[in-house]
């Protein structure tokens, strides 16, 4: 018998039967764990290295040649490295614990007031981000520098030397660190990554599996719900919305749905889904539950596609929109976090902002 408490809207179950087990125990996880390290994980941090390396060429034709078009390219070389890192974000693990790569790729908010200090006292070391904080460097710095004002204002400010040559350093330090992120997990890390089966806190589908939660809380917490004011109840705060100098937050909590849906799903290859679908329909005769997060994710993508104008304005023109995404996130880590991590037997290593 299984015990039962309703969140409106999800069926949410706490315990496994017997035949839930054996199936859980017939589930190879080197599957799940070797699809999702070569063909998920790396593959995403290929294309990010890939586009930060765009990224360093575009920066340095900018700061050779100032014109309104190297600007330009600068500014969709941006975007298109921090959408990349925004799917690859999720895999907060491992290495990326290692080499503290987390918080210097993109850290957020900035503090507009360290950057332009950082600029004003750079000495020319190629060690000198070593002794800046996450808050002056990485993703979240280089869009402030490109697009915190008009075109011709920025082109003005670097012609200041230490400008141009601490974007350039911003850069290169992109490439660095992603490509070292790549080689230790080539090299070394995917093995051990594939062999660390089991449900406890170390094993690597927990871990992933809590990385899944801890974005899709972020995102519907931290890159949603704060805005919105959902959290504080004070009102909207459009301020607080990631990539505020860029006007790219919805284009930002897209790329992490992708991510967070490519995870559960592994792609073409096993994921989650497959490791949900070893265990039976539910009695009632409702969909699986794998099924069911699916057309979850599904309806947070529609949701999220509805809100048609950048974030900063939704949240008091769209505010229906933005409202209607946070309650199907709400939902979608109902299903994640209470449904999937018990009858999966994984453990929950988080908490959340909210107690959802």
């Amino acid at each position: 018998m299984r015990l039962r408490r309703i969140i409106p809207g999800v069926l949410v179950l706490f315990s496994l039967s017997c035949s839930e087990n054996e199936d859980k125990k017939r589930f190879d996880q080197t599957q799940l764990l070797t699809n999702l390290s070569q063909n998920v994980i790396i593959p995403a941090y290929q294309s990010h290295l890939a586009n930060v390396e765009i990224l360093k060429v575009k920066v340095a034709g900018f700061t050779t040649a100032l014109t309104v078009q190297s600007l330009a390219d600068a500014k969709s070389a941006w975007l298109t490295a921090a959408l990349s890192w925004k799917r690859a974000e999720i895999f907060n693990f491992g290495p990326v614990d290692d080499l503290s790569i987390e918080t210097t790729m993109d850290f957020w908010p900035v503090s507009t007031t360290g950057i332009e200090n950082s600029v004003a006292d750079y000495d020319g070391s190629s060690e000198y981000l070593e002794g800046i904080g996450s808050n002056k460097k990485g993703l979240a710095a280089i869009e402030y520098l490109l697009f915190h004002a008009d075109a011709e204002s920025v082109l003005t400010e670097f012609s200041d030397e230490k400008r141009r040559e601490y974007l350039n350093l911003l850069s290169e330090d992109l490439t660095d660190q992603i490509d070292n992120l790549l080689q230790v997990w080539v090299t070394s890390y995917v093995d051990e990554f594939a062999a660390n089966t089991g449900n406890d806190s170390r094993a690597s589908a927990v871990l992933v599996a809590n990385q899944l939660l801890i974005l899709l809380d972020e995102v519907k917490n931290s890159k949603l719900g704060a805005p919105a004011g959902a959290l504080s109840g004070s009102g909207p705060r459009p301020d607080l919305v990631e990539s505020l100098f860029a006007g790219n937050s919805m284009e930002m909590i897209r790329a992490n749905l992708d991510a967070i849906e490519l995870v559960f799903t592994g792609g073409t290859g096993t994921g989650f889904d497959d490791y949900l679908s070893a265990y039976p329909r539910r009695t009632d005769g409702s969909e699986p539950l794998h099924e069911i997060i699916k057309l979850q994710l599904e309806k947070c993508r529609e949701e999220a596609d509805f809100i048609s104008i950048p974030l900063e304005e939704a949240v008091n023109t769209q505010a229906f929109q933005v409202e209607q995404l946070i309650t199907d996130l709400t939902l979608l880590n109902a299903y994640l976090k209470t449904d999937m991590m018990s009858r999966l037997n994984l453990v929950i290593t988080f908490t959340d902002n909210d107690g959802d």
